[in-house]
């Protein structure tokens, strides 16, 4: 198998997602489908897939540790108040009940501020 460097191969998945958006797109209408063709600049998709998905503003790679560090610093505290003011009320419930609940509300807290606490450290977390 070929190696090919990085820019690449981002090159390559960039011409894949570009040729599958510029086929056929189904919109369901009230009683049938109708297709149309969806215009999509590959320029804009370039620049969405550096900057959101392989963040490759930085040249060097991320240090995992680091982002550990940054995802724990978030999560613990997050924890601590929870069972300040969340586990008084469900201390009763079953213990099922209590890490559904507790998930409920911490998973969508990490999914919406890790990204943005990860993207502010970036330039730490590559250092």
């Amino acid at each position: 198998m070929k190696n090919y460097g990085s820019d690449t191969v981002v090159r390559l998945i960039i011409l894949d997602i570009h040729n599958f958006l510029m086929d056929f797109k189904i919109n369901e209408t009230k009683n049938d489908s109708m297709i149309e063709k969806i215009r999509y600049k590959p320029h804009d998709l370039i620049s969405f897939i550096k900057n959101y998905i392989l963040m490759s503003d930085s040249p060097q790679k991320p240090k995992k540790w680091k982002i550990m560090l940054v995802s724990w610093l978030f999560v613990y505290p997050l924890i601590n108040v929870m069972f300040a003011f969340v586990f008084p009320l469900v201390k009763e419930q079953h213990q099922l009940v209590k890490t559904l609940v507790f998930t409920l509300i911490l998973v969508p807290i990490m999914g919406i501020f890790l990204p943005k606490i990860h993207k502010r450290f970036w330039n730490w977390i590559c250092k």
